[in-house]
């Protein structure tokens, strides 16, 4: 139990947890605690300010801050699950690293770190709960499946995202990253079932060796690639089945219309803050504001189908309604001029205005 807590060890961990058949960490409610350990660690095998080598459970509603100036904040060769509390790390290396399963099913995590936020070598999963990451490398990473089932997920000022070195599925969750390379990485395959997700990259925004399906979900996956070799889709098969999807970038990947059961619409290239909106018989089907330029916007929806009749509009202005990263519903839109009217063909049609 955890109750105002101030531990600092200035060589080695604060905390060594060596042989329990199961650790609690009980955070009290209003309390503030912390562990900070030194740069120089008289045991070498322990690699953490919290270093555990048995099954560890963080619970309560109290704060811990856990400092690191050598090494990572959490580690050890032991499952890791966090149901509650407030915790914020601050690491020279990783900020949680393990070797086994690890689960967050709560709470609220800040986390910086010099290297990975998460690092986990094997499973990893994200049910609830607050995550809030600013890393050198990588936001979330997993040597095996990596699953989001909800929570709040917010990454900035990383290379790269979140990446699996397996299978990255997401079933529900917000997400938002900025990342200097790569947002959401698989080795094989990347899936979303569900959630709102906000991916702006300066190169690829999602990538997966084999193959990345959007099933449904809210989807804006931007690239920003000043040298133009990025691409919010890199893979062998994107498939679009349901869902939002609005895309951009200097490059595009276009949906496989063998595997896709979602009509699609590519446009040309855009100005920043010039709206996009298409609607259907006065009804809006998209409103978007970007935030920079493009050559080319990727649009899927349901309300988009084969064989029926839209109108395209630039620039103007949405009032009210809910914007998420420039994606407007709900709102009333005006001013904008008529480019054209069109009948969309198939899974795929790529309007040109040229």
């Amino acid at each position: 139990t955890f109750n105002n807590v101030n531990i600092t060890n200035l060589s080695g961990p604060a905390l060594y947890i060596k042989d329990a058949s199961q650790t609690y960490v009980t955070l009290i409610s209003n309390t503030e605690n912390f562990l900070v350990d030194g740069k120089d660690y008289s045991n070498t095998d322990a690699t953490g300010t919290l270093y555990t080598q048995s099954p560890l459970t963080f619970q309560g509603g109290g704060s811990l801050d856990i400092t690191s100036s050598s090494q990572n904040g959490i580690s050890g060769h032991a499952p890791l699950t966090i149901n509650s509390g407030s915790i914020k790390v601050t690491a020279a290396k990783n900020g949680i690293l393990t070797d086994n399963i690890t689960q967050l099913l709560g709470g609220h995590l800040s986390l910086e770190a010099h290297v990975i936020a998460i690092n986990s070598k094997d499973f990893l999963t994200i049910n609830d709960g607050v995550i809030d990451i600013i890393a050198a490398d990588v936001g979330l990473q997993s040597d095996k499946t990596l699953t989001i089932n909800g929570g709040s997920i917010n990454i900035s000022n990383v290379r790269n995202g979140i990446r699996s070195q397996s299978n990255l599925i997401i079933n529900s969750g917000n997400i938002n990253t900025y990342s200097v390379q790569n947002a959401l990485l698989a080795t094989t395959t990347l899936t979303i079932n569900d959630g709102n997700i906000h991916l702006d990259s300066e190169q690829d925004a999602l990538i997966a060796n084999e193959n990345i399906t959007l099933n449904n979900g809210t989807v804006l996956a931007f690239s920003s690639d000043p040298y133009g070799s990025g691409t919010p889709f890199n893979t062998d098969t994107f498939t679009i089945n349901g869902g939002i999807l609005v895309a951009t970038g200097n490059k595009m990947t276009l949906p496989n219309q063998h595997t896709s059961k979602q009509s699609s619409l590519m446009l040309g290239a855009g100005l920043a803050n010039s709206m996009v909106h298409i609607e259907q018989s006065g009804t809006d089907i998209l409103t978007f504001m970007p935030d920079k330029g493009y050559d080319y916007l990727l649009f899927s929806s349901p309300a988009l189908t084969a064989a029926s009749e839209y109108t395209l509009y630039s620039g103007g202005a949405a009032q009210d309604g809910t914007n998420f990263y420039g994606l407007y519903s709900d709102a009333t839109y005006t001013g904008g001029e008529k480019l054209a009217h069109f009948t969309l063909k198939g899974l795929l049609t790529n309007l040109s205005l040229s």
